[in-house]
């Protein structure tokens, strides 16, 4: 597909969110939308975190103050190499050259969009274990922040092709994430097959994953899924609200509470 990217597209909604004006009036926008800010601000300090981390590895005497910034936020990469050219002119050229270099091999591109309730995550990395595990750690975010806001999540990552511009969204691993992601019947972001059988060596390397079998509307899939955890007993406080809890919903429950259950026996 011309002017395509590839990488991981993670499509996740809101179970619940018909109707949530009953329960969480308008604050339900302010919610989501928080949700969305927390882990948007997340990520990049992960990636800023990162790159600091391979500059300061290869460029272990340059002064703090130079590569400092890169620890605050993703993009200051202009900001830092000015600051080298006015401190180190003769040498500028070649440590310019070399850092974009640096830059270029170690860069992740996230994006993270919020039509109505649905949430979509680009990630693309030249690297397949890089983009493996920023898709995990992003995806874990996502669902532990909604339970902190009272939302339910779940959803499903596929692989492949997409084009994106602006909040328009094409390709095959957009098709093949939105068929995935409503199919969930509990808290959940799972592989879609085309995740997992490109990824299945990257997979069991990061150990961001546990294989399980997925329930779904109409049947079962073995996938692997972000592993998460509820210490602080969120989940069952939402539960607790849900009332009268109707039989289509309470299978969603349920089946998280299965999940959970079988986490802290392990």
């Amino acid at each position: 597909m011309e002017n395509s990217t590839t990488g991981l597209v993670t499509f996740a909604d809101i179970m619940g969110w018909k109707g949530i004006w009953q329960r969480q009036g308008i604050s339900a926008i302010d919610n989501i939308l928080s949700v969305k800010n927390e882990v948007t601000a997340y990520g990049r300090k992960y990636l800023a975190m990162n790159l600091y981390n391979v500059f300061r590895q290869r460029y272990p005497s340059l002064p703090e103050r130079d590569l400092g910034t890169l620890r605050q936020d993703f993009n200051p990469m202009d900001e830092a190499i000015k600051k080298l050219k006015s401190d180190n002119a003769q040498t500028n050229e070649t440590l310019r050259a070399d850092l974009n270099n640096l830059m270029n091999q170690n860069e992740v591109i996230l994006e993270i969009d919020l039509i109505s309730d649905t949430f979509i995550v680009c990630i693309t990395s030249q690297h397949k274990m890089t983009a493996l595990s920023m898709t995990a750690l992003i995806n874990r975010k996502l669902i532990e922040s909604c339970l902190m806001k009272g939302l339910l999540i779940r959803g499903a990552t596929s692989y492949g092709e997409y084009l994106k511009k602006e909040s328009v969204f094409i390709g095959p691993a957009i098709d093949d994430a939105a068929s995935w992601h409503e199919m969930g019947q509990e808290v959940i972001i799972f592989l879609a097959p085309s995740a997992f059988l490109n990824f299945e060596k990257e997979i069991c390397e990061s150990g961001e994953f546990v294989k399980r079998t997925v329930k779904l509307k109409s049947k079962t899939i073995n996938s692997y899924c972000i592993n998460w955890e509820d210490p602080s007993n969120l989940f069952q406080k939402i539960a607790m609200h849900e009332s009268p809890m109707h039989p289509e919903v309470a299978d969603k429950y349920l089946n998280t509470l299965d999940y959970l259950n079988s986490q802290r026996d392990t």
